[in-house]
């Protein structure tokens, strides 16, 4: 026989480690001889007592007995063979019966919990009294009586605090019902948890009116006058109108006695998150598309002609934007009115944009006398023509930056076709008629600017003779073909020509973008005068009278021309340079000493017939 020793049975237990001692739990009756183990050596059968050698020789002397004596020796070795055999059989029987009894013994026999027995989420099978509650404090001292039971409500959250929930273990309570329980299963310890379950019940009853609402559909209403005609001063921070969205309610479906039970399910494991099942359907979505595409007029740039500087305004948009709206739906709560303002929309670039920088300085201004050396009132008619016509094909002449100027390319060759007259000018020392005689004054106006503004003169020839309109050495000639006056725009922006007659001024001023801290001041310095000489010559012919000037005489000149740079805020100069150095014939004065009239000879002081060769 066998004994087994049922406190030394251990069993993993997952709640309590691998080296806590406790019971194994029942097995079937097939499992018990795999787990009972009967001993190691051999058993033999019990051995029947015979009589002796001498007793048997006594009892049967014959010798012939020999043979009845070794058949009863064979019937006495199969009784003994089945008596072996029966005692084995008993023998497994006892200890499947040992070990059935000791596999199926209840712990609470020795006055431990009942095998899996559960609370709290906690298996407390097989635990003494003192375990059990050790294990109960360890799995709850930091759930009930501190943590928040979380209700999960779609996207929501609601928090059962334990200071409202009162909720407290009764943890002897617990392990008295478990040591009182006769079956394995999970003890409820809702009857232990203090709970104020009103509390509880408040708050579902809440969540219940909060989400049992009824299905409303969104709307979109459009609000507001636009303004019909086009304004001046676009007011982009002003809504005229808008839109008032109604975002609409969803059907909500909570049941609010299995959310409660849920949440008495949840305190009971030991568990503090809830999610709650509730239905809903939602409203149609809005469709902002339809409105956007009837409001919405996209704005428009200015744009400039880069030929001409001509400059087509801008056109403001109106409209909201489609993507924040949309947004602002998405964020919106059921149930909420919403309104998406409606404003004009300034375009990107404006006129006002694109010509900020472009002729926003006047560089310089510079004019000159048309009367001054013209003392023949017929011809100043004609060269006032000519003048204006001058100042015509020059007038609002775009030079882009670095570009050059050329007078002649802008005039063009003077003709009758044009409008130009004829003017006695000075060609070289003679005087002649010239069609569009005297536009070299408009480039000598147009010269002084320039070099005002300080841009690079490339061309530029002096006359023969001072003229008498501007200070020597500032002069600039035209003559079609040989001589032009050409300037190159050095500054960073275009620049333009206004070029006008005002009263009796050729005035010519460029417009552009002054970024200079400086200005440019001209000077001009006479080295050298050569004085007229006076000369007298006798005319035959009527109508000169003794003393008539018949040429006038113009004085000569050597000058030296500065360009003088000064600073714009103090006027202190920065710099002096020589510019050109200019050197003017003189003409003598002719006058009349004798007159002898010739009444059949022609006026030798006739002035000859005009030519259009040469532009002065």
């Amino acid at each position: 026989m066998f004994t087994i020793d049922h406190n030394t049975f251990q069993t993993p237990n997952p709640d309590r480690g691998t080296e806590q001692t406790g019971h194994l739990p029942p097995v079937t009756d097939s499992d018990a001889t795999q787990r009972v183990n009967v001993g190691t050596g051999t058993i033999y059968p019990p051995q029947r007592r015979t009589a002796s050698k001498t007793a048997a020789n006594r009892q049967h002397p014959n010798a012939n007995n020999t043979g009845r004596r070794k058949k009863g020796n064979g019937n006495q070795k199969e009784k003994i063979i089945i008596f072996v055999l029966l005692g084995v059989a008993l023998i497994l029987l006892i200890g499947v019966i040992i070990a059935a009894r000791i596999l199926m013994r209840n712990p609470a026999d020795d006055g431990l919990i009942h095998n899996n027995v559960f609370a709290a989420g906690v298996n407390l099978g097989g635990m003494n009294e003192d375990e059990a509650k050790k294990a109960l404090t360890d799995a709850t001292k930091d759930t009930y009586s501190k943590l928040d039971m979380t209700v999960q409500i779609l996207e929501n959250s609601v928090l059962l605090s334990p200071k409202d929930t009162g909720a407290k273990l009764d943890i002897d309570g617990v392990v008295a019902a478990a040591l009182s329980s006769k079956n394995s299963g999970t003890i409820s310890i809702l009857p232990y948890l203090n709970l104020n379950t009103d509390y509880i019940r408040g708050i579902v009853d809440e969540l219940g009116n909060q989400y049992s609402s009824m299905l409303t559909q969104g709307n979109i209403k459009l609000e507001g006058t636009k303004p019909a005609e086009p304004m001046d001063n676009y007011d982009t921070n002003t809504a005229y109108q808008s839109l008032v969205i109604y975002v609409g309610t969803p059907e909500y479906g909570l049941n609010t006695d299995a959310l409660y039970d849920q949440i008495m399910d949840a305190y009971d494991i030991n568990l503090f998150q809830v999610v709650a099942q509730c239905s809903v359907i939602a409203p149609d979505p809005l469709n902002l598309e339809i409105y956007y595409q009837d409001i919405y007029c996209a704005p428009k740039d200015a744009s400039l002609d880069t030929e001409t500087y001509e400059v087509t305004k801008e056109v403001y948009g109106y409209g909201f934007d489609l993507t924040k709206a949309t947004e602002a739906i998405a964020a919106a709560q059921y149930g909420q009115t919403i309104s998406i303002p409606i404003y004009f929309i300034k375009p990107d670039i404006t006129a006002e944009m694109l010509t900020a920088d472009l002729f926003r300085d006047e560089l310089a201004e510079f004019s000159t006398s048309i009367l001054v050396g013209n003392k023949d009132n017929n011809s100043i008619t004609e060269l006032r023509k000519n003048l204006q016509l001058a100042c015509d094909a020059i007038h609002n002449q775009i030079i882009e930056a670095g570009e050059s100027f050329s007078f002649s390319q802008a005039t063009g060759q003077p003709s009758f076709g044009k409008g130009y007259e004829e003017v006695e000018i000075y060609v070289g020392t003679e005087l002649k008629k010239v069609i569009g005689g005297g536009i070299s004054q408009v480039a000598t106006t147009l010269y002084n600017c320039a070099l005002l503004s300080d841009l690079t003169i490339v061309e530029r020839h002096a006359h023969t003779y001072a003229p008498d309109y501007v200070s020597p050495g500032l002069d600039a000639m035209i003559a079609w073909g040989s001589a032009d006056m050409i300037f190159t725009n050095t500054t960073d922006y275009p620049i333009r020509i206004e070029a006008e007659i005002i009263e009796d001024r050729v005035v010519v001023r460029l417009i552009g973008t002054d970024n200079n801290d400086y200005y440019v001041a001209i000077d001009t310095e006479v080295v050298e005068h050569r004085p007229i000489t006076l000369h007298q010559t006798m005319v035959q012919g009527n109508g000169y009278l003794e003393g008539d000037v018949l040429v006038e005489g113009i004085t000569g000149y050597d000058v030296i021309v500065y360009r003088n740079l000064h600073e714009k805020e103090t006027n202190r100069e920065l710099s002096s340079s020589v510019l050109t150095y200019g050197s003017y014939d003189k003409r003598n004065q002719v006058v009349v000493s004798i007159y002898v009239p010739a009444p059949d000879s022609e006026d030798p002081t006739e002035p000859a017939t005009g030519t259009s060769a040469d532009t002065t």
